[in-house]
């Protein structure tokens, strides 16, 4: 994932996060991979992030209450 600040106009009022996100599909015996790109306003963008909080802080208190969940194993050699 990267990610830049733009200008959607000439006001610096007007700045969007621009998201680029390569997604592989690990079901298939090729790795395809395709890329995503889109844009997020401020405000969109801290929805979300609240959202994700929100979201973290659910699995957080499930894992908490059910015992730490085994690691995975790092793919190092994949882009997610």
């Amino acid at each position: 994932m990267t990610w830049t600040m733009e200008n959607c106009n000439s006001g610096s009022a007007n700045k969007v996060a621009v998201i680029n996100l390569k997604l592989q599909d690990h079901t298939k015996s090729s790795l395809d991979e395709i890329e995503v790109k889109f844009q997020l306003t401020r405000d969109t963008l801290e929805a979300m992030m609240r959202s994700l909080t929100y979201i973290r802080e659910q699995l957080s208190s499930m894992v908490a209450a059910s015992g730490p969940l085994p690691k995975k194993e790092k793919q190092s050699d994949h882009v997610v």
